[in-house]
């Protein structure tokens, strides 16, 4: 390869470097948000329980309403473990992207390296 050859290269190398960085970014940034309401779920699910036993401790609840504040509760929290489980599924895909993209930074790094070599 001549050297202008090379340096072209090793620009387009940088820019799909400075792409993947960013990506990379945006995915641990997505990582932490995901984090952040996946810790935010125990207090949720805190006050879903919290209302519903508030409910059903009511003297004003008449006997033939529990049935169906149980069956509310059970779908409130069948909802709610839905939606938990719906995190921690983005979460795994999140992981599993995070690597991808730390493989390829390393590849591109190694790449980049060559490059230069080869122009000096």
């Amino acid at each position: 390869m001549m050297n202008d050859d090379i340096a072209e290269r090793l620009g387009e190398m940088e820019v799909k470097r400075n792409r993947t960085l960013a990506d990379l970014e945006a995915v641990q940034a997505a990582v932490e948000s995901v984090r952040r309401s996946m810790r935010a779920h125990r207090s949720h699910q805190y006050e879903i329980n919290a209302r519903f036993i508030d409910q059903l401790e009511s003297d004003s609840l008449p006997e033939a309403d529990r049935p169906r504040l149980y069956h509310e509760w059970n779908e409130a929290f069948k909802a709610s473990i839905d939606e938990y489980n719906r995190l921690a599924g983005e979460r795994e895909r999140l992981a599993m992207q995070e690597v991808v993209l730390v493989r390829i930074l390393a590849e591109l790094d190694h790449q980049i390296e060559m490059l230069k070599k080869a122009l000096s």
